[in-house]
């Protein structure tokens, strides 16, 4: 068997969370992260969606003029 390192997170060359991220980060911060892209892309959608509904309106009040 290989001699074990003092570092009880050896690091192989490969990026991975558990390699990559120190001890301090690897908890709660990262699902954080997650939750704050998620609710990004949410606001995102949801802009688009006011854009879109916005314009149907003009369009509908532009054809309704006589």
């Amino acid at each position: 068997m290989p001699a074990r390192s003092k570092n009880p997170v050896p690091f192989h060359g490969a990026v991975t969370p558990k390699s990559f991220a120190p001890n301090c980060c690897r908890g709660i911060n990262l699902q954080g992260v997650l939750v704050n892209i998620v609710y990004l892309a949410s606001n995102l959608l949801a802009l688009a969606n006011n854009a879109l509904v916005f314009g149907a309106n003009l369009n509908n009040l532009g054809s309704a003029r006589v």
